[in-house]
């Protein structure tokens, strides 16, 4: 039985001012209603956002494996993997969305962040910003996709790829622009 719809947009309130309460009212719900992919999934944001990476992955990937069309959940979960420098189980875990309709925000959002990972800024970029222009949905999103839009225009040179333990741009990007963002 799924979680009630009212009680979550409360715990989706309170995370707002409180995130550790809203995350101590999720732990008491995945009590009840570990089933609930919504609940797991927003764990997960939160801590992400409190920056317990580990407990955020667990907490996503069980919103993914209880929901694996939960595209939201699938996209935040790369991401978060991505920004751990671990670029090739995000696109793993990405692949569902490349099916999405052309159109659709996380689709190109997907895009985008791929060529970012070769290096590749221009078509990121330009993938990225169409996926804003398309995201009507989700402003917390779009403000972690400008950011990154913003680091990729303020590189100044390119690092080479990983090379005897070296990031590359594309990896620095994203470590910036994750310490910016307060949410996944």
């Amino acid at each position: 039985m799924a979680y009630d719809d009212a009680a979550l947009e409360a715990i989706i309130a309170r995370a707002g001012s409180d995130p550790k309460a809203a995350i101590a009212l999720l732990d008491e719900a995945l009590r009840l209603h570990g089933d609930d992919a919504r609940l797991h999934f927003l764990l997960g944001s939160l801590l992400a956002g409190e920056q317990d990476y580990e407990g955020a992955e667990r907490a996503m990937r069980a919103a993914v494996e209880r929901a694996p069309q939960f595209a939201l959940a699938r996209y935040q979960l790369g991401f978060l993997l991505l920004t751990c420098a671990r670029p090739e189980e995000a696109q793993s875990i990405w692949e569902p969305l490349r099916h999405l309709p052309r159109e659709t925000p996380l689709r190109l959002f997907v895009e985008g962040l791929r060529h970012m990972i070769r290096d590749e800024f221009e078509p990121a970029i330009a993938r990225l910003e169409e996926g804003m222009a398309r995201n009507h949905d989700n402003a917390p999103l779009n403000r972690d996709i400008a950011l990154l839009i913003a680091a990729m225009r303020d590189a100044e040179k390119p690092i080479a790829e990983e090379d005897g333990g070296r990031p590359s741009q594309a990896q620095l990007l994203l470590q910036q622009a994750a310490r910016r963002s307060t949410r996944h």
